[in-house]
């Protein structure tokens, strides 16, 4: 009796070795993984407790053909391994029951839990921040934030959660010293109670300290690279600090590749030096596209852009665009500004051709403008342009000349520049000319637009857009096709064509307006992951100044979306609702912002 029991033992012993030999040796066998697995089934909880059950079951790893010596062991371990995975959660006096079916091919091991027991909460949570980032807004929103609070269930995950959100908003926000001097979880599992005990000292937070710049060739002077920096009284260090830079370096067009990066082996005195290795991009650039809208038709341009003319970033640009309905030639001389980011100063002439069934104009311009970053987001253009206009409105042909000096506001925001669902873009503008300065005659126009999207449930979206502008003028017929007010088209009042609405002369010829209104209501609802359905309503006109009035117009529609890999497409079909039975389609191509 006993050589047949060590005979039992030492085979049991031998199909073990032999079984973990097999595992050690399967992971690089592909025909091996994919095997069949031990199925695992649990009963009495379901969710994260199951889950977690089914993750600590080393039996839920082992493939089907286990020695039925080696499986029995395991679930041995399976009676120590399901309370570890319901104490993780809060549970310690959980009932429950493992049991295994070898009757098929492959075992199963159910684990059955009867009763749950008491969930533990905790009684007290102690998390204590000292040193400097106790007075730091942000780091103390994300602490505020950490969900481990008095009477909250106990789950280990969130208390381990909780002192890797500190140490990582620290390294984020420039804390490189902070460490966490105490850590304590008690439990007391007869009273199903927990207390949790977190003491982190931040130290000092670390300023961007030297930058060291480092060009291969060295094309772009340092003191523009320079400006592209925080200001040096915002020079706390960040991670999106660091990000922003990279990318705003990126999008400066100079650089092919950006590494800014902060040096944590040399920081020293509360300041972190920071290194940035820069690649320049080619310096000239030469581009072609096409495209097609209905107010428009097919369009093509031809760019060239000189991307450094000089180490002090001066850049020359050289644009044609034609389309059937407009052509038009320009030159650029952009000039960097203090914050090269968004402010630059352009000098810029061109001609431009355009003939519609309003009217036909031929405009050359010579301009100058400065762009400036203002609070909020807030991009101003301050601008003087010299215009000289030959067109033809009615029976009216004439040639004016102006000079205007003008100011815009642009604000956009958006969570997603091609597809966004938050976003807004907003436009004020001002402009005039006065008869004593170069200019035909005296006016004064002002605009403001605005584009609004927003995500609704089931992933649909709405667009409300609305346009204003008047113009206030001592001589109506001197004012040039642009300086009055025109709508209909793909992006003002769809089921019209583009700027044929206005009010009309004596012979039912559209003249313009001083006047304009516009607003739009659309609703778009996706069926596919790239593809969605629209319908919209448009209303509005151009009014006043010496034509009559052709009233209200309103113009509704549907129509489809496809997120194109160049971007959004949009096709419609529109109905103006004034008696005409016309349904216009309308296309676009680009951005909704």
């Amino acid at each position: 009796t006993m050589r047949y029991f060590l005979l039992v033992v030492i085979t049991s012993l031998l199909s073990g070795c032999s079984y973990f030999r097999s595992d050690s040796t399967d992971s690089a066998d592909p025909t091996v993984q994919s095997k069949p697995k031990i199925k695992v089934e649990v009963q009495g909880v379901d969710g994260a407790l199951a889950d977690n059950i089914k993750a600590h079951l080393t039996l839920s790893q082992k493939y089907c053909d286990i020695p039925k010596a080696y499986l029995k062991a395991l679930r041995r371990s399976a009676l120590d391994e399901v309370p570890e995975a319901l104490a993780a959660y809060g549970f310690y006096a959980a009932t429950f029951d493992v049991s295994l079916d070898t009757a098929g091919d492959c075992p199963v091991t159910k684990v059955t839990v009867s009763d749950l027991g008491r969930e533990t909460k905790f009684t007290a949570v102690d998390i204590s921040i000292m040193g400097e980032a106790k007075n730091d807004e942000a780091f103390m929103k994300v602490v505020n934030a950490i969900k481990l609070r008095a009477g909250d269930p106990l789950k280990h995950g969130n208390y381990q959660k909780a002192k890797q959100t500190l140490s990582s908003i620290a390294a984020e926000r420039g804390y490189f010293d902070a460490k966490i001097t105490q850590s304590r979880l008690e439990v007391d599992p007869s009273k199903a109670e927990a207390k949790a005990i977190i003491k982190f000292e931040s130290g000092e937070r670390y300023q961007i300290g030297e930058i060291t710049i480092n060009q291969e060739p060295a094309l772009i002077s340092e003191e523009l690279i320079q400006r592209y920096f925080p200001k040096q009284n915002n020079r706390a260090y960040t991670a999106e600090t660091m990000n922003g830079l990279n990318n705003a370096l990126l999008q400066s067009n100079y650089f092919a590749s950006v590494d800014a990066r902060p040096d944590l082996g040399a920081r020293a005195a509360n300041t972190v030096p920071v290194s940035v290795d820069l690649k320049p991009r080619a310096r000239h650039s030469f581009s072609a596209s096409a495209g097609m809208s209905t107010n428009e038709g097919i369009r093509g341009r031809l760019n060239y852009l000189n991307r450094r003319l000089n180490r002090a970033g001066h850049r020359g640009v050289l644009d044609g665009r034609a389309s059937f309905i407009a052509q038009s030639g320009s030159m650029e001389y952009l000039i960097p500004r203090a914050n090269p980011r968004a402010e630059w100063l352009t000098l810029q002439a061109g001609v431009r051709r355009e003939s519609v069934d309003s009217f036909d104009t031929v405009e050359t311009t010579g301009s100058i403008s400065e762009t400036k970053l203002r609070p909020f987001g807030w991009l101003e253009t301050r601008y003087l342009r010299l215009s000289n206009q030959e067109f033809d409105i009615a029976s009216q042909s004439d040639n004016s000349l102006f000079l205007i000096p003008g100011l815009r506001w642009t604000r956009t925001t958006a969570d997603d520049e091609l597809y966004p669902t938050k976003g807004a873009k907003y436009t004020v503008e001002i402009r005039g000319a006065a008869e004593t300065l170069l200019s035909d005659t005296s006016f004064l126009r002002a605009t403001v637009a605005a584009h609004w999207i927003r995500q609704l449930p089931i992933r649909s979206r709405i667009h409300l857009r609305a346009a204003f502008g008047g113009t206030w003028v001592d001589d109506f017929f001197e004012l040039p096709p642009s300086e009055r007010f025109f709508t209909g088209g793909d992006t003002t009042i769809r089921g019209y064509e583009f700027e044929e609405l206005g009010p009309e002369d004596a012979a039912g010829e559209v003249i313009g307006g001083t006047y304009l209104g516009l607003l739009s209501f659309e609703y778009e609802q996706p069926f596919t992951q790239n593809w969605s359905g629209a319908a919209f309503v448009d209303a509005g006109n151009a009014f006043g100044g010496e034509g009559s009035s052709t009233g209200m117009k309103l113009g509704v529609g549907v129509g489809i979306r496809w997120r194109s890999p160049v971007g959004p497409i949009r096709a419609d079909l529109a109905h103006p609702i004034d008696g005409n039975q016309t349904i216009r389609f309308h296309l676009r191509i680009g951005p909704d912002l």
